[in-house]
């Protein structure tokens, strides 16, 4: 089966005037449901996926007496099917939960009273919650709910019974029974969801669309998941899901409930007897429980969690036994073995990450990015922070425990500092067990299901592998009109991997697209010694002005070294404090900043050079004609003649760089080299060679350059299109800020809404539309100076500079000569001009919002420093964790005896750091 890496080449952040607060809609779950499934959707057979993914891992367990005793407990063997389950397509839904939850729950309790079952396992139950939405440890969660669910944390729903339709309660309370408490479902908990369908639908996959909503919302509230299972039910017909970040993988047809019941029954057992690393849970992540003074998995810690509307209405009263772990920190081992020898670092992470890009997605990177500290560290003062990045990476990108964003660093000898740690991670990481496989989809979760090669798997499945057919012939007398539907709807959003009759070898597989865009993908860690806040909070013009300044010279130190970083946009440039380690008072530390260009995920390199003047004779007589006409020196008349050699070409650009660098009076009367900012160039990266698949281009929507986005034929990314983003991001601020501290435009009438909106948050061809017209050579420049007209007085003095640079851009794409090929030199020398001025103004009072912007910066940084506040903030106490070998969960004793106090919160001050970026697609 043929891959290609589809991660997406543009991704969009909002940046409109007006911040939306709506909850995210059922709607729009789906909507990205259909992107991340679009051709990214394997299917294999049912045994071969049961066996492969479920039963080999539970291989040394004998679970044939739990199908003994099920069988005889709820299987009419007469009938040929399972006691009071619905026996027509047009009973209600609801009838079935019931059934199913005292079924599984059945099996599970059995399953787990085996004697030699593994102990690393998600203990959990079976429950029915589709008469209410999941809670959230989040705001704006779609109100979606799968019909029934497994889940972790059972002790949240103890004493209650695990059937809760109005037909089963009733009948619990005539017989005199307790029906208990509804249980408390949180998404934090759910092992795997259930979606039922009433239709008996022979193609089995209208529910999965929906099972997929489910699992996107597992998937961000459980930060420590790699991958989910899932069952759809319609009607008779039962099918397993697995969805990760490559997409979703299933049964290229379900199988008959009652038709099959052992392998219904082994198929629940598997469920409940999993290591919890086989069911999609990551080892490397543990959750710090307050109750037991430890860190422990996430699904073995009793949770008393609560809604922010219950913490609104009162303290709730919780055992000691129980946490809160919506506001708890985590444990992360990072296993660095990039070189000889190995190094782990334990990180504590802070309770909530800075960053969630489409964590939830199940076809991309899933990026996660958290604060942290070393465990080491824990009870020092002035501790340095550091940035943790977990994402998922293209396989193809990955290269002997190296990965792409960290090879990046590597190549650049002034930044590879920055980069504390990094890993690929492996199997055995976070198991004690030597297990070198990289966690990868293919290969560690699906098991290679995708290779043709692993389809010859009669000998392992004892010979029960069967030919496959799935509706191959669309004109099948077997299908209706709805089935003939279904298939012209799944072929537009599902590619299929399916195989003829003559057999399940590669030379009878097809697809029912062209080709699969499903992409391997493998977990990697990145840690980072670089922290700090988002560009738009920055506190005054300088700070603003001097983070840009040290971005583009991250950005070509970066080309210098032969890397182009290819996403610069606002998320992408930090305000990073002094160093804790400064004997600085805080307040000194948070203003004394830099800037951080951040984000090498995008970035491309090359170890291609080039020359790019162009070899041609001189013609003397030209050059001196030029250089009497716009009085030049002749040595700058052949400078520009390298990159242009033709009369009117070296005339013309001669004479717009003449405009571009206007100064009071020039030397000798002409104009030199040096005045025009050309200097002899050498070689510079070569980026040529790196073709876009698909004439795509890479880059954040809002920032990206006009040429990237338009007209791309014969477009190769260059540095001087990252300096235009920067110049995009400046243009934003502007527009959308009223002064520093991140405070926003109070001002805004609808010319202003619509413009941003144009410029920044519409669709890709108004955005590139509209963004070329400020480039265009004749009207460009009138265009600019409207736009100019609406920024706030704030930013007067940044007009000028913001005029120069566009002149810059515009020179550097008209005639490729030295603005292009040195671009970063002009821009530099444009903002420290600035910045000069600025220095000569006189420093205004900070305002009330100004100082409660930087008191927020003290807190955060305070926190997460250990850094003692000077207003009495107290800084974290260190996290007790008791003696090895105690387990943190089972040994109960141990768990009341403990003492309440709890892992320290951070101060109520909240951080600048944004809970998360904005969606990028």
């Amino acid at each position: 089966m043929t891959t290609q890496s589809q991660d997406s080449p543009f991704r969009r952040s909002s940046t409109q005037v007006t911040a939306s607060a709506a909850p995210t809609r059922a709607a729009k779950v789906m909507e990205a449901v259909k992107r991340d499934i679009n051709q990214n959707v394997l299917l294999v057979h049912p045994d071969l996926f049961i066996y492969r993914l479920l039963l080999r891992y539970i291989a040394n367990i004998n679970i044939d007496k739990v199908v003994t005793e099920v069988m005889a407990k709820f299987y009419d063997q007469k009938a040929k099917r399972w006691k009071n389950f619905p026996k027509n397509v047009t009973t209600n839904e609801e009838t079935f939960y019931p059934e199913f939850i005292e079924l599984t729950s059945d099996i599970n309790t059995k399953a787990n009273e085996l004697t030699n079952v593994a102990a690393n396992r998600a203990f959990g139950s079976w429950v029915d919650c589709h008469s209410k939405t999941p809670n959230a440890n989040a705001d704006f969660v779609a109100e979606i709910r799968p019909d029934c669910a497994y889940v972790s944390n059972a002790g949240v729903v103890t004493g209650a019974i695990t059937t809760y339709t109005d037909r089963k309660r009733s009948q619990s309370r005539s017989e005199g029974r307790s029906v208990g408490k509804e249980p408390k479902i949180w998404w934090r908990q759910m092992v795997l969801a259930v979606e039922v369908k009433k239709v008996d639908d022979k193609l089995y996959l209208g529910a999965f669309p929906q099972l997929c909503g489910y699992i996107r919302q597992m998937f961000r509230q459980q930060l420590d998941r790699r991958f989910a299972f899932g069952i759809t039910i319609s009607f008779n017909q039962i099918a397993l899901w697995l969805c990760d970040r490559s997409g979703g993988m299933g049964m290229c047809k379900p199988y008959d409930i009652h038709k099959e019941p052992e392998k219904f029954v082994r198929m629940i057992c598997a469920i409940a007897l999993l290591p919890s690393h086989r069911i999609g849970w990551d080892p490397t992540l543990k959750l710090y429980s307050d109750a037991l003074r430890s860190f422990a998995p996430s699904y073995e810690i009793r949770a008393a969690l609560r809604s922010k509307s219950e913490i609104k209405s009162g303290p709730e009263t919780t055992s000691k036994t129980n946490d809160d772990v919506s506001n708890s920190s985590w444990l992360l081992t990072v296993v660095d073995d990039r070189e000889t020898v190995t190094k782990t670092h334990e990180i504590i992470l802070a309770k909530r990450p800075f960053v969630i890009r489409s964590a939830e997605g199940m076809n991309g990177r899933a990026v996660q990015v958290h604060q942290g500290y070393p465990l080491a560290d824990d009870n020092k003062t002035r501790r340095c922070p550091l940035v943790v990045k977990t994402s998922w990476q293209p396989v193809e990108k990955t290269h002997h425990n190296r990965f792409h964003e960290e090879r990046m660093y590597s190549k650049v000898p002034k930044l590879k500092n920055r980069v504390v740690a990094a890993s690929v991670v492996k199997a055995g990481h976070g198991l004690d067990v030597s297990d070198n496989t990289p966690v990868s989809t293919f290969n560690f979760i699906r098991q290679n299901l995708h290779n043709e090669a692993d389809f010859h798997a009669g000998a392992e499945m004892n010979g029960n592998v069967q030919k496959l057919s799935m509706y191959r012939n669309m004109q099948n007398a077997d299908l209706n009109e709805d089935d003939k539907k279904r298939i012209d709807e799944m072929k537009e959003t599902m590619a299929f991997m399916v195989f003829d009759e003559s057999g399940i070898t590669k030379d009878h597989c097809y697809f029912a697209e062209e080709d699969s865009l499903i992409t391997d993908r493998v977990q990697t860690r990145l840690i980072l010694n670089v922290w700090g806040w988002p560009i738009k909070f920055f506190k005054d013009l300088k700070e603003l002005l001097t983070v840009i300044r040290d971005a583009v010279e991250d950005h070509q130190t970066m080309f210098k070294s032969g890397v182009l970083h290819r996403d610069v946009s606002a998320e992408n440039i930090i305000i990073r404090p002094a160093l804790p380690s400064l004997d600085l008072p805080l307040r000194e530390l948070v203003t004394k900043t830099s800037g951080v260009l951040i984000d090498l995920d995008h970035a491309k390199d090359t170890d291609a050079w080039k020359d790019p003047k162009v070899i041609a004779d001189v013609i003397r007589e030209d050059i001196q004609y030029i250089g009497l006409r716009l009085g030049i020196k002749e040595d700058a008349v052949l400078h520009a003649w390298k990159f242009l050699p033709d009369l009117a070409g070296t005339s013309s650009y001669c004479k717009d760089a003449i405009k571009l660098n206007v100064l009071e009076s020039i030397p000798n009367g002409k104009w030199s080299p040096k005045n025009l900012g050309w200097r002899t160039m050498e070689k510079v990266p070569d980026f040529g060679g790196h073709v876009p698949s698909a004439n795509e281009r890479t880059g954040t929507v809002p920032f990206i350059s006009h040429q990237l986005m338009g007209e791309r034929e014969g477009i190769v990314h260059h540095a001087i299109h990252d300096m235009e983003s920067f110049w995009w991001i400046l243009i934003n601020l502007c527009l959308t800020k009223e002064s520093g501290g991140g405070r926003r435009r109070e001002d805004r009438p609808k010319p202003l809404t619509t413009l941003v909106e144009n410029l920044f948050d519409a669709s890709d061809d108004r955005i590139a539309n509209r963004k070329a017209a400020y480039f265009d050579r004749v009207r460009g420049s009138a265009i600019f100076e409207n736009l100019l007209e609406v920024f706030p007085e704030y930013f007067e003095t940044l007009k000028p500079m913001l005029r120069r640079w566009r002149e810059v851009l515009v020179l550097g794409y008209t005639y490729q000569a030295y603005e292009y090929h040195l671009v970063h030199e002009y821009v530099l020398a444009i903002i420290d001009d600035t910045l000069t001025k600025l220095a000569k103004l006189p420093e205004d009072d900070p305002s009330s919002e100004i100082e409660k912007h930087l008191k927020q910066r003290d807190v955060a940084y305070a926190y997460i420093c250990n850094i003692e506040h000077p207003n009495g903030v107290t800084p974290p106490e260190p996290i007790v964790v008791p003696p090895a070998g105690l387990s943190p969960v089972r040994n109960q004793a141990i768990a009341q005896a403990s003492s309440s106090q709890s892992i320290p919160e951070p101060p109520s001050s909240p951080s600048p750091l944004p809970a998360h970026k904005k969606r990028k697609t």
